[in-house]
């Protein structure tokens, strides 16, 4: 009855369950894993829920503080955002009392706490374009910035009875350019001098310090502006951040790849190119096992692409946008994705890969002397061909999920033991069955995927 079944989906599906052969050469080093685990929000240690232990073992990189003043933390209205932490923009700059860094101080400390790094966004929570208050050009562009200078002495410098957290990435502002004037109501050209401005007085005051944004929509002919606007004004980007919202692998590529180009064509080829802000779209996507699958996928691309640093939006726990934790601080299954690749940054080191399918996607890493390894491994197949952002219909279908044999031809390793953790609707990191047959140069390691799974396999 088993051969039959089998041989019935081969009739049905003999291109999806055909062996698809991945390579995985760690005798062949590609660089540093990057920091694409990276996040937006922050930690969630009050009331019942705490979620610093699994950003530990997730081990984040950074949570950028951008759209924390929610109702998720205490002193909602008190945190981050420069209006909040000195809000009466006439008050003196230089005296203490005028900032209040309490909630805030608390919010860099949890993070700090939990193993992790603050990636600092100057600026102002985003508003109801209908009902705006504090997105509007600062009236005295160098009087923000020394502002920021004070907020980044408290944090680095112990000023005000401060801290010496070395925080290292200050982002000025968020989405200047965003369709709807909802993170800033003056014109681009208001924002390049308030930008240039900005960046000129801090990076003076912190030249050790990496000072960038700012944070584009994602939009290409708004970001390509943006760029060409400061090559023109000989203006340096430390390192030049964009958002973006997608559903493929491909859309994802792309703008990588754009972003990259327009850089490399105005002058900054040494500029570092980050994305602050990521997730699916459409946003009603965000909760499924195709937005979990699509997170590893992605970062399995971005680790061999032109991008070198990824933040995701969001892990607050009671934001729509959230796919890594549930209400009870417990971990979704895309929590998976960003804690396997932690387990990869502690490796290391990249090392080469090569897929022959589309949908599968894969990076692995090593240690230095090749005894540990690991594999990130995913299948992101779509039944009826890639859907497109402007069908209003869109649905991912949950119906037959077949499943595909993929062999990973693993060379260059000395790890004789391996374990495959699932993660696939039915497996939630759990231990995985699969086939390994030693050869001369490693082994082959035969793993069943379904439609939609990723696995991160483990080499000791």
């Amino acid at each position: 009855m088993k051969k039959i079944l089998i041989g019935a989906l081969v009739a049905l599906f003999p291109a999806l369950l055909t062996a698809q052969n991945v390579d995985v050469d760690f005798s062949i080093d590609k660089g540093p894993i990057k920091p694409l685990n990276g996040v937006n929000g922050g930690v969630q240690v009050i009331y019942a829920a705490n979620t610093t232990g699994l950003i530990k073992n997730a081990r984040i990189p950074y949570f950028r503080s951008h759209d924390v003043g929610d109702n998720t933390w205490h002193g909602a209205g008190h945190v981050v955002d420069i209006s909040h932490v000195f809000p009466n923009f006439d008050a003196d700059v230089n005296d203490p009392k005028s900032y209040d860094f309490y909630y805030t101080d608390i919010y860099v400390r949890d993070i700090i706490n939990a193993g992790s790094q603050v990636y600092y966004r100057l600026g102002q929570t985003i508003e109801d374009p209908n009902n705006t208050y504090h997105v509007h050009p600062p009236k005295d562009f160098k009087k923000w910035a020394q502002i920021c200078e004070h907020i980044i002495m408290h944090y680095n410098e112990g000023w005000a009875n401060g801290f010496n957290y070395d925080i290292k990435y200050w982002q000025i502002w968020n989405e200047h350019d965003h369709s709807k004037p909802s993170c800033w109501t003056g014109t681009p050209e208001q924002f390049y001098d308030f930008y240039e401005t900005v960046y000129k007085y801090l990076k003076k005051k912190f030249p050790h310090l990496q000072i960038g944004g700012p944070a584009l929509l994602g939009n290409p002919s708004t970001g390509k502006a943006f760029i060409e606007a400061m090559a023109k004004r000989r203006v340096p980007l430390d390192f030049l951040s964009w958002h973006m919202y997608f559903h493929t692998v491909e859309a994802f590529k792309y703008n990588v790849n754009f972003f990259r180009k327009t850089l490399d064509e105005n002058g900054y080829k040494d500029t570092p190119s980050f994305i602050d802000e990521w997730n699916i779209k459409p946003f009603d996507l965000s909760q499924t096992m195709y937005n979990a699958v699509l997170n590893a996928a992605v970062m399995c691309v971005g680790q061999y692409e032109p991008v070198d640093m990824m933040l995701y939006y969001d892990v607050l726990i009671a934001s729509p946008h959230n796919n890594i934790f549930t209400l009870e601080a417990t971990p979704k299954p895309a929590y998976w994705t960003f804690y396997s690749w932690g387990q990869m940054s502690a490796l290391g080191t990249s090392v080469e890969v090569k897929s022959d399918l589309a949908e599968v996607q894969v990076a692995a890493a090593t240690n230095a002397d090749k005894t540990e390894s690991g594999i990130l491994i995913t299948r992101l197949n779509i039944e009826s061909g890639i859907p497109q952002l402007t069908d209003p219909n869109i649905r991912i279908p949950r119906t037959i999920n077949p499943k595909m044999d993929v062999k990973v031809n693993v060379k260059g390793t000395k790890a004789s033991n391996i374990r495959v953790y699932m993660v696939d609707g039915t497996y939630t990191y759990q231990p995985y069955p699969v086939e390994v047959e030693q050869t001369e140069e490693g082994c082959v390691v035969t793993i069943s995927m379904a439609r939609m799974s990723f696995a991160y396999i483990e080499l000791k």
